[in-house]
């Protein structure tokens, strides 16, 4: 067809972020990579199912008690995923799991299938947040048994914080791609912490301290990095660096300014994976315009 002879003449025109890396290995450092993100719409997101699941099953924020309903619902522009209408959870026909209380859109996608959303139009200054969520036997997670870990959130607004966050645990690797202040950035994950950590199941854990595990007389905002890693003992160490390894900062750094973070992350626009409840100085680009996010998903390795 015409459309395939495009395809194999310029695959960059169809370009997804598994084509991209292969691209980039085969031009090394100094050839130029194209990016989708030039092509995607403005206020998106873009999600590829790079996992085993079958399908995957992401969570879309539509309404919760800190979240107002917005004037439109989440859209599926392209790709092959299909979004549901706006589900009360929990409720009669859907039990509480472990993606949370709210009203959620509720993405599917098979192994290599994609979808690109229209951001809904929410209320300024509200956070909404995209949570992937493993089924088992036809059911979604609920409890964490097993290898369900806790979902890894997108946690989102416009000319707010859009951040990568595992506070809660982590369920997939995510290599995110998202318009901050400072141009495009990428963050990301894909390094497994549960696999170090004992009697843990290392295809999904949780996190061992929400609010980090620190060493006698410290606390997250103890110098020498304010809002940082540096402080924290055992596990809670263990799950922070494994998490923030090849990302831009992690225990060994040090700052004075939890709002600046490290010389080597905001500064210069790289950032890192949310891995405890304060882990704020690293951790928190600005989502720009024209609020474009790119969000692949791969199973824990």
């Amino acid at each position: 067809s015409a459309q395939h002879s495009l395809v194999e003449a310029r695959p960059d025109l169809f370009a997804t972020p598994t084509y991209l890396r292969k691209l980039a290995k085969t031009q090394g450092a100094s050839g130029a990579t194209p990016s989708p993100m030039d092509n995607q719409p403005e206020a998106s997101v873009y999600l590829e199912n790079e996992t085993s699941e079958n399908p995957l099953y992401v969570y879309m924020a539509y309404q919760n008690p800190s979240l107002s309903p917005p004037r439109n619902k989440w859209e599926v522009l392209s790709g092959e995923g299909k979004v549901t209408d706006p589900i009360q959870f929990p409720n009669e026909l859907h039990p509480a799991n472990d993606a949370g209380a709210g009203t959620w859109q509720i993405l599917t996608m098979k192994p290599g299938e994609n979808a690109t959303l229209k951001i809904p139009e929410f209320t300024d200054q509200q956070a909404w947040t995209i949570r992937p969520l493993k089924y088992r036997g036809g059911k979604p997670c609920t409890g964490h048994p097993g290898d369900c870990g806790m979902p890894i959130l997108i946690e989102a607004g416009k000319e707010m914080v859009l951040d990568m966050s595992a506070v809660d645990g982590i369920n997939f690797f995510v290599d995110l791609t998202m318009t901050a202040k400072g141009g495009v950035t990428n963050i990301n994950f894909n390094s497994n912490p549960c696999s170090k950590l004992p009697g843990r199941n290392s295809s999904g854990c949780i996190n061992p301290d929400v609010n980090g595990n620190f060493k006698t007389g410290k606390n997250y905002l103890s110098p020498p990095c304010p809002a940082g890693t540096c402080n924290l003992q055992g596990e809670s160490l263990t799950y922070c660096d494994t998490i923030h390894e090849g990302q831009c900062s992690n225990s060994a750094d040090h700052w004075e300014d939890a709002h600046i973070g490290s010389s080597n992350c905001a500064p210069k626009n790289q950032f890192t994976t949310y891995c405890y409840s304060h882990d704020d100085a690293n951790s928190s680009p600005f989502f720009s315009s024209p609020y474009k996010v790119r969000v692949v998903y791969s199973d824990l390795a």
